[in-house]
């Protein structure tokens, strides 16, 4: 008897191991959209909070624009820029965090089938994000 294995036998676990990664790579595709995306929402709540604590500071409102579609940063009027992962949909509306803290118009950002929004706690003030869908 010969040691090893058969062409055959080689064949069959090559197929085995080819349908599973066709069936496994859309999950873990989806998985990586939404990791990036929750990572990309922490990224765009701690920029509005430092924000906001700068508006309170300077007394001055702060506005926030995009070009809209697939971009990977938020223009400040103060300067900077909020940089997200590339192929991270932004759409916005008139977000003004004002001089008194408060925070006006929405943000959502979109990957892949994920999408969440981020608004102000409407008491505090605070930017918050809702749940992913």
């Amino acid at each position: 008897m010969t040691k090893g294995y058969s062409l055959l036998e080689l064949i069959v676990v090559l197929g085995i191991v080819a349908l599973l990664i066709v069936v496994a790579a859309p999950t873990v595709q989806a998985s990586v959209e939404r990791m990036t995306l929750t990572a990309d929402t922490r990224t765009l709540l701690t920029a509005l909070r430092r924000l906001r604590e700068q508006a309170l500071d300077q007394q001055a409102d702060i506005v926030l624009n995009v070009a809209g579609g697939a971009v990977d940063e938020i223009e400040v009027s103060n300067g900077e820029t909020i940089a997200l992962t590339p192929g991270t949909a932004v759409r916005m509306r008139n977000v003004v965090i004002a001089w008194d803290g408060t925070i006006a118009g929405t943000l959502n950002l979109a990957r892949g089938e994920a999408e969440v929004a981020v608004t102000a706690e409407p008491l505090t003030g605070r930017p918050i994000a809702g749940a992913q869908r």
